[in-house]
């Protein structure tokens, strides 16, 4: 990859009270769909006082530079990089969660430069963080009933639910498509033959009518993953196992025929994967698996030596591109990894922490 900028996050650029303690932490970046911002958080800290100023901050990836937009996100630094930021479709609105607390999402208007304020949790236990947004906007998320249930919810800004799917047992939203029209479903099975393991469904649902487009059965795992694949074309599927010497695959299936068009096995401690363009993005452990008396000793199986983030090629699983995802301080005695975002064309990456925020260009 070849540098395109280096920009460093001063208190002056984010218009915060004072410098920190340590250099400000950077909590997310996202690319707009459109690709013409850049949105991130940064959060400076004194703790002598107990001020966290934090800040979502919106540049052009041609000048990153120069703030567009600026939006107060209050937020402890000890979520260290549990906060989101997705897009809506129109790249006009975006959806910070959490906002101060888990019972509460900022949606950012960036064309009226208003943040209002969505109470997400409103007659419900537990709510995940946005997982999309719709026109209007709705929010899109993922939530836990006292019954045991579970619901995907469209919220209005005022955290009203226009709409409430509701599922016995446990059903896991994984993705919704690039186009905004059918979401992807998890629905958890029994347990399986092999301990904490769970039988596993994967639906596809127009959003709509709630019609269901495709299902398949998928092997038993502890959990999976997924993402719309070749501009919501294929959805792709990868398995969570109970240790990392467990082998899985990254499988992509055509939704309109169910059939079976990719297959990549994925080797010891690579995993997460994300689609941009025709490119993937994944992240690569590496890791040190521990022989038996010191494993029992230490009561681990493996060490993380390193993490990178690597972009392959999504027919052909080649190589295009890597980067080193380093440790930034969140608070003087906390740590947190590096922030990194693709952009949609799968040209440029952007990498944030420790103060600095990189753009790079992708050269193959």
């Amino acid at each position: 990859m070849r540098q395109q900028a280096e920009v460093k996050i001063s208190a002056q650029m984010a218009g915060a009270p004072f410098e920190g303690e340590t250099p400000p932490s950077v909590w997310a970046i996202s690319f707009s769909p459109n690709g013409q911002y850049l949105a991130f958080g940064v959060q400076f800290v004194r703790t002598r006082d107990f001020n966290f100023p934090s800040y979502l901050l919106v540049v052009s990836p041609d000048n990153p530079d120069i703030v567009l937009k600026k939006f107060e996100i209050p937020r402890h630094p000890s979520m260290r990089n549990v906060s989101t930021i997705v897009w809506s479709r129109d790249s006009r609105f975006l959806a910070v969660t959490p906002y101060i607390d888990w019972d509460r999402a900022a949606v950012v208007d960036l064309d009226a430069n208003q943040l209002h304020v969505v109470p997400d949790r409103l007659g419900v236990p537990w709510c995940g963080g946005a997982a999309g947004l719709l026109p209007g906007p709705q929010m899109v998320q993922e939530c836990h009933l006292a019954d045991g249930g579970s619901a995907i919810r469209f919220l209005e800004i005022d955290g009203t639910a226009s709409m409430s799917w509701t599922f016995q047992g446990v059903v896991s939203l994984l993705d919704i498509s690039p186009d905004g029209k059918m979401l992807a479903l998890d629905f958890w099975g029994a347990p399986g033959k092999v301990p904490i393991r769970n039988q596993h469904e994967i639906a596809i649902l127009n959003i709509g009518d709630r019609s269901e487009v495709r299902r398949w059965s998928l092997p038993e795992a502890v959990a999976y993953g997924g993402v719309f694949a070749e501009s919501g074309v294929a959805f792709c599927t990868e398995p969570t196992l109970e240790s990392v010497r467990s082998k899985h695959e990254w499988i992509c299936r055509n939704i309109a025929t169910g059939s079976e068009i990719l297959r990549r096995p994925l080797s010891l401690g690579v995993g997460g994967v994300r689609i941009a363009a025709n490119r993937l993005t994944i992240g690569h452990s590496k890791i040190w698996l521990m022989p038996f008396p010191l494993s029992s000793l230490l009561d681990t199986d493996h060490i993380i030596t390193q993490t990178d983030q690597e972009m392959w090629d999504y027919q052909t699983g080649r190589k295009i591109a890597s980067w080193r995802i380093d440790w930034q301080k969140v608070l003087p005695k906390a740590d947190a990894a590096f922030e990194s975002a693709v952009s949609p064309d799968g040209e440029l990456v952007a990498v944030g922490g420790s103060g600095i925020l990189h753009l790079y260009r992708v050269v193959p």
